[in-house]
């Protein structure tokens, strides 16, 4: 049995790692902390590309994804904060 990934899921894997390492998701979420504020912004920034309900059909917000891309987005989520998982 190959559990490997998709070559789709291996896209968003590196595409949403590239994303959090450009937007500076740490940097922005330890800033947020201090000042005992949510981080709407970073959750808006990936709501847009529907990376937050990975689930849900494109026509309703999300990226038509299933359970391994909810995954994903999950576990690259908890690498810079489990506070927006």
């Amino acid at each position: 049995m190959d559990f490997s990934l998709a070559d789709e899921q291996d896209v968003l894997c590196s595409a949403l790692r590239s994303f959090l390492d450009t937007s500076r998701a740490e940097a922005r979420l330890d800033e947020l902390e201090e000042r005992g504020a949510r981080p709407e912004d970073l959750v808006e920034l990936l709501a847009k590309p529907g990376l937050l309900v990975p689930g849900v059909r494109e026509e309703f917000g999300g990226s038509a994804g299933g359970l391994v891309e909810l995954a994903i987005v999950g576990q690259e989520l908890d690498r810079y904060e489990s506070s927006i998982t």
